[in-house]
Protein backbone atom coordinates (compact mmCIF):
# COMPACT_ATOMS: atom_id res chain seq x y z
CA UNK A 1 0.00 0.00 0.00
CA UNK A 2 2.88 2.48 0.88
CA UNK A 3 4.43 1.37 -2.31
CA UNK A 4 1.18 2.32 -3.86
CA UNK A 5 0.84 5.73 -2.56
CA UNK A 6 4.25 6.82 -3.07
CA UNK A 7 3.56 6.00 -7.30
CA UNK A 8 1.26 8.14 -7.27
CA UNK A 9 3.14 10.76 -5.24
CA UNK A 10 5.88 10.37 -7.71
CA UNK A 11 3.62 10.35 -10.83
CA UNK A 12 1.45 13.76 -9.42
CA UNK A 13 4.88 15.26 -8.89
CA UNK A 14 5.89 14.88 -12.22
CA UNK A 15 3.08 16.23 -13.50
CA UNK A 16 3.17 19.17 -11.54
CA UNK A 17 6.53 19.81 -12.86
CA UNK A 18 5.53 18.88 -16.55
CA UNK A 19 2.79 21.76 -15.88
CA UNK A 20 5.01 24.48 -13.99
CA UNK A 21 7.68 24.03 -17.04
CA UNK A 22 4.41 24.32 -19.12
CA UNK A 23 3.58 27.52 -17.31
CA UNK A 24 6.83 28.66 -18.19
CA UNK A 25 7.43 27.74 -21.71
CA UNK A 26 3.78 29.56 -22.56
CA UNK A 27 5.22 33.09 -20.32
CA UNK A 28 8.44 33.14 -22.24
CA UNK A 29 6.41 32.63 -25.69
CA UNK A 30 3.89 35.13 -25.09
CA UNK A 31 7.19 37.25 -24.11
CA UNK A 32 8.86 36.96 -26.95
CA UNK A 33 5.80 38.06 -28.84
CA UNK A 34 5.43 41.03 -27.42
CA UNK A 35 7.65 41.98 -24.37
CA UNK A 36 5.13 44.88 -22.29
CA UNK A 37 8.16 45.95 -19.95
CA UNK A 38 10.26 47.19 -23.31
CA UNK A 39 7.64 49.94 -23.49
CA UNK A 40 6.77 50.19 -19.64
CA UNK A 41 10.31 49.63 -18.23
CA UNK A 42 12.55 50.15 -20.91
CA UNK A 43 15.63 48.01 -23.19
CA UNK A 44 17.51 47.61 -20.33
CA UNK A 45 14.88 46.02 -18.45
CA UNK A 46 13.30 43.91 -21.33
CA UNK A 47 16.75 42.38 -22.36
CA UNK A 48 17.56 41.05 -18.37
CA UNK A 49 14.08 39.27 -18.69
CA UNK A 50 14.55 37.94 -22.20
CA UNK A 51 17.95 36.48 -20.63
CA UNK A 52 16.17 35.75 -17.50
CA UNK A 53 13.04 33.52 -19.70
CA UNK A 54 16.76 31.49 -21.59
CA UNK A 55 17.75 30.75 -18.63
CA UNK A 56 14.50 29.20 -17.46
CA UNK A 57 13.74 27.72 -20.55
CA UNK A 58 17.31 26.10 -21.90
CA UNK A 59 19.30 25.64 -18.99
CA UNK A 60 21.81 28.52 -19.99
CA UNK A 61 23.49 30.33 -17.76
CA UNK A 62 23.85 34.39 -18.81
CA UNK A 63 26.01 37.19 -17.53
CA UNK A 64 24.68 40.41 -18.88
CA UNK A 65 26.48 43.58 -18.96
CA UNK A 66 24.26 46.87 -20.00
CA UNK A 67 24.75 49.88 -20.42
CA UNK A 68 22.62 52.57 -19.31
CA UNK A 69 18.61 52.97 -21.10
CA UNK A 70 19.24 54.21 -24.64
CA UNK A 71 17.51 57.50 -25.33
CA UNK A 72 15.84 56.31 -28.53
CA UNK A 73 12.13 55.99 -29.72
CA UNK A 74 10.15 53.05 -28.98
CA UNK A 75 10.40 51.87 -32.24
CA UNK A 76 14.61 52.14 -32.21
CA UNK A 77 14.07 49.82 -29.43
CA UNK A 78 11.73 47.43 -30.74
CA UNK A 79 14.51 46.45 -33.53
CA UNK A 80 17.41 46.60 -30.82
CA UNK A 81 15.54 43.92 -29.34
CA UNK A 82 14.32 42.31 -31.98
CA UNK A 83 18.02 42.02 -32.76
CA UNK A 84 19.16 41.02 -29.62
CA UNK A 85 16.19 38.40 -29.77
CA UNK A 86 17.21 36.72 -33.13
CA UNK A 87 21.02 36.92 -32.04
CA UNK A 88 20.41 34.63 -28.81
CA UNK A 89 18.10 32.13 -30.64
CA UNK A 90 20.57 31.75 -33.66
CA UNK A 91 23.18 31.23 -30.48
CA UNK A 92 20.84 28.82 -28.69
CA UNK A 93 19.96 26.98 -31.91
CA UNK A 94 24.09 26.47 -33.57
CA UNK A 95 25.88 26.37 -30.27
CA UNK A 96 24.20 24.78 -27.50
CA UNK A 97 26.01 26.62 -25.06
CA UNK A 98 25.67 26.71 -21.20
CA UNK A 99 27.01 29.87 -20.43
CA UNK A 100 26.93 33.33 -22.04
CA UNK A 101 28.03 36.71 -21.20
CA UNK A 102 26.65 39.01 -23.07
CA UNK A 103 27.62 42.95 -23.06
Amino acid sequence: MDSDRAKVLEALNYVIALAQAGLTEMRALIFELRPESLELEGLVAALTKQSAALTARHGIAIELSLCYEPNVSLQVKEVLYRIAQEACTTRSNTLAPTRWMCA
